[in-house]
């Protein structure tokens, strides 16, 4: 028997989650009669778990942070932080590094470049700027979408990038980090 969801609700923004209520729901089959169901049955339908809250949290989020020394942002020697975090208990399964513009310096190309977020480059670890992962282009980081390279973070934790050796004069990228939000692991 195939089985139909019908929903008469909109979904609606609550913080970085969106939330889809199950509201004047019914179950269809293919003949057109209505099916009872319950909440939690109704939630498994969805994908959503049969809670409605832990498996609808899990779906693989993207969060994306820029840095752009052309534009503005400072290439001196040190670590800053993007702006973007990653929630607590999360598993960090993938990134991608977008460079729209080839990292330069004042020091022949000796400035080393490093992506963090749970640890000293974990994301990527310090590559001088005369490396093709910082040309223009879309480049891996780490970890490449295994379990073998997955990192779990215990805190929030910030997209931050280090600079050293030399200050950046040019250059821009974003940084992608793929992940899914989980439970904290048992004490």
């Amino acid at each position: 028997m195939a089985l139909k969801l019908q929903t008469r609700s909109a979904p609606r923004r609550v913080g970085l989650d969106e939330v889809w209520p199950v509201v004047n729901a019914n179950i269809i089959d293919e003949n057109g009669v209505e099916v009872t169901a319950s909440a939690p049955d109704l939630n498994l339908m969805a994908g959503l778990g049969a809670s409605g809250f832990v498996a609808a949290n899990s779906f693989l989020r993207c969060a994306s942070a820029s840095y752009d020394v052309t534009g503005g942002d400072s290439g001196a020697i040190g670590t800053r932080g993007l702006g973007v975090a990653i929630p607590a208990n999360s598993l960090i399964i993938g990134s991608a590094i977008d460079v729209s513009e080839t990292f330069t310096d004042g020091d022949a190309d000796g400035a080393t470049i490093a992506l963090s977020v749970a640890s000293a480059g974990d994301i990527l670890a310090a590559a001088a700027i005369d490396t093709d992962v910082w040309d223009q282009g879309l480049h891996a980081g780490i970890p490449v979408f295994t379990i073998a390279s997955a990192i779990k973070t215990t805190v929030e934790a910030s997209i931050v990038v280090t600079v050293a050796v030399a200050p950046l004069t040019a250059g821009a990228m974003t940084v992608h980090v793929f992940y899914i939000p989980t439970v904290a692991d048992a004490a």
